[in-house]
């Protein structure tokens, strides 16, 4: 057994070290050449460039080192590598003896199994004579990847041989009895790799306006860190289109040497000791403007993979952080120039507009670059990423955009259907500073869409029979462009016998579909609709397939985890509906949701919405909820929110009020993940505007 030395008062003892450095040092040289090819070929980083070898010195003081002959114990009992509250106390502290490390450390970092989140300080020592002032080991404020529990700190840089640990339990409203189990202290030593210099020759640019960013090879990440002994990989990949940006400082000292060193140590403590595999951050950028590629995986398409830094709003956003703290610091310049570099270039990717806001996951946001303090904490507020930072965001945003207006932009038109039968809207995406766009068929000019988000309309009506080719053209204020072409095919009329008109009984009814475009075609003329409006008014049907009897019309929302489903399950009428939520045999907390954007035009002197809806299995905190959002996805009306279980009702709602404006009818499930599974079944839904 390897042993290690804890010095009290100049005597000196030893104590089982539960984890050795040094060995770990050694299962690490191998692990890193055995898998290292593995890992790279596994990972979809930047670079598959092997870079400087690196090792992270790795050791912990177990829960028994720290209590052992501990200098001060009063107001806590402990028992069974458990610390908790007196009963009669309202607040107990520990002062441990002092630990001596194995080698020399440069970062700390605490852990625990469960209970309440202590107030943790540490102060450390070259000699075990002299010490440091008391420093607070930041708590996590959630930045950790959805589903890991709170149980642990930031990283701490302070350097040094001997450590001494404080900790507080004090007994508040929420926590009435306050215990801590297993309470673990990490030291870290990362200086066994490439310096920052070194490392920033092995940067690569990945997309256009964008900072050099220095590969994880670079900077010496061991790959091996993310792989379970049997090849898995312990965090999992998942892809999601960011829709916002959230800034973090890692609240540790202003003045690191080597900045490569301080991303090593932070990705062995987010992945090896806090367990999740990785570390949280899409990016790190140091002081100097260099910036690091974080989590492993990087893009599907234009999907990043999902890191862990916002617990609650990681599915769907890039987390960013500046190796400091910034609370009562300026926020450096040459680190403020690479940020607003790099979010321009991936919010012109991305489609997120720096100046605008929308909504994320469970509420509207006023922007879509963030502070991490924005998101808010399950603990209490969180001054990250920085007052330094946080103040000088409108600046950030404003940058960010005048950046971004200087890039190229792009278009994306979906896949066509081949044969396009009667009339279809299709949705186009297009980077944030696209102001409008052109449709042409083949070469003919048809219409333009001068609003966000845009849409496109074709219709077969007029075309011949044949292969056609519709080219979409995106124009920014600034000049710039971008096209794409998509074919699609018109199939030859089917013949049908001519109808044998029976003495007062009139043709049945067509539905028209009010076009939010100028459209070059030819179309029918709106005919009056003998439903629910009044008989003999001139109505249209603005839903498509309001039946949920096909595939078109109801889209999923970009930041959904579970999409939602068109499904035989329950209907209200024909054979299918559509459900948002989880299956009745599924359950994991999720968001699931979906919309339909529709534009009610200003000359109707009515608009009338009526759907039929059926929740289930709701139970505990999971929410089913029926929106109306405005085009920039701000909440213009709750139209249901409810936790409910029951069978299939009509909703009717009134829109005048909404008459010229553009907006989606959103609807949404959130599962919390506890007894039975969420759902929400919408079927029959009619949405009809008339004219006088």
């Amino acid at each position: 057994m390897i042993s290690w030395t804890s010095c009290s008062d100049g005597s000196c003892g030893t104590q089982p070290k539960t984890r050795s450095g040094v060995l770990a040092t050694m299962r690490t040289r191998l692990r890193f050449a055995i898998v290292l090819c593995l890992a790279v070929l596994a990972t979809a980083t930047r670079s598959t460039t092997a870079g400087p070898s690196s090792e992270t010195l790795a050791a912990t003081w177990s829960f028994d080192s720290i209590t052992a002959r501990s200098r001060q114990l009063t107001g806590l009992t402990l028992s069974s590598q458990r610390l908790a509250l007196d009963p009669t106390a309202e607040r107990g502290q520990l002062i441990s003896a002092p630990l001596s490390a194995d080698f020399e450390f440069i970062a700390l970092g605490a852990t625990w199994a469960e209970g309440a989140e202590p107030m943790l300080e540490v102060r450390v020592s070259a000699d075990g004579k002299g010490w440091s002032a008391w420093e607070a080991l930041p708590l996590d404020a959630d930045h950790r990847p959805d589903g890991h529990p709170a149980n642990g700190t930031d990283l701490l840089f302070t350097q040094g041989r001997f450590a001494q640990l404080r900790l507080t339990l004090t007994r508040t409203p929420a926590a009435t009895a306050p215990a801590v189990r297993d309470l673990t202290l990490t030291y870290l030593d990362p200086r066994r790799g490439p310096a920052a210099d070194e490392a920033a020759r092995l940067s690569t640019q990945s997309l256009p306006g964008e900072p050099p960013i220095i590969a994880r090879a670079g900077w010496g990440a061991d790959e091996s860190y993310r792989f379970n002994p049997d090849g898995s990989e312990r965090w999992p990949r998942e892809y999601r289109l960011p829709q916002k940006f959230f800034l973090h400082h890692t609240a540790t000292s202003n003045t690191i040497p080597d900045p490569a060193a301080a991303v090593r140590a932070v990705y062995y403590y987010h992945a090896v000791t806090r367990g999740w595999g990785d570390i949280g951050y899409h990016f790190v950028i140091d002081q100097q403007g260099r910036i690091y590629e974080g989590r492993a995986g990087g893009e599907q398409g234009r999907a990043l993979v999902v890191g862990g830094h916002t617990y609650g709003y990681n599915y769907g956003s890039a987390g960013v952080a500046t190796l400091g703290n910034f609370q009562e610091t300026a926020y450096p310049a040459a680190a403020e120039a690479s940020l607003t570099s790099l979010l321009a270039a991936r919010a012109n990717r991305y489609g997120v507009h720096p100046l605008e806001g929308g909504f994320f996951v469970d509420r509207w946001w006023p922007n879509n670059i963030l502070g991490h303090r924005d998101a808010g904490s399950e603990y209490g507020p969180t001054e990250c990423p920085g007052d330094g930072l946080y103040y000088r965001l409108p600046t950030v945003r404003q940058t960010t955009w005048n950046k971004l207006l200087t890039l190229d932009p792009w278009v994306s038109v979906p896949s066509l259907p081949n044969p396009l039968v009667g009339q279809q809207t299709f949705g186009v995406d297009a980077s944030p500073a696209v102001t409008r766009i052109d449709l042409h068929v083949d070469g003919v000019y048809w219409g333009t869409d001068p609003t966000r988000p845009f849409s496109i309309i074709l219709t077969s009506a007029g075309l011949a029979p044949g292969r056609h080719v519709a080219r979409v053209t995106a124009y920014t204020e600034a000049g710039r462009s971008a096209v794409q072409e998509q074919s699609f095919d018109v199939a030859p009329p089917t013949p049908t016998p001519t109808a044998t008109s029976t003495p007062g009984v009139p043709p049945p009814p067509r539905a028209h579909l009010w076009l939010p475009m100028l459209i070059h075609s030819v179309l029918p003329a709106p005919i009056p609709y003998p439903g629910p409006a009044t008989p003999g008014a001139n109505c249209r049907e603005l839903l498509v397939n309001g039946t949920m009897e096909d595939d078109t019309g109801w889209l999923p929302s970009p930041t959904t985890d579970e999409p939602p489903v068109f499904t035989t399950e329950r209907a209200r009428s024909g054979a299918r509906s559509l459900r948002a939520g989880l299956g009745p045999l599924a359950n994991r907390p999720a968001w699931s949701s979906a919309r339909q954007f529709v534009s009610l035009p200003f000359d109707a002197t009515s608009a009338t919405l009526d759907l039929w809806l059926k929740p289930e299995g709701a139970s505990a905190s999971d929410r089913q909820y029926l929106l109306l959002l405005d085009e920039n996805g701000a909440r213009l009306r709750t139209l249901l929110a409810t936790t409910d279980s029951g069978d299939w009702r009509l909703a009717h709602y009134d829109l005048r009020d909404l008459i010229g404006r553009r907006v989606f009818i959103y609807v949404g499930v959130k599962n919390d993940g506890q007894g039975d599974s969420a759902r929400l079944y919408l079927d029959d839904a009619l949405l009809l505007v008339c004219q006088d």
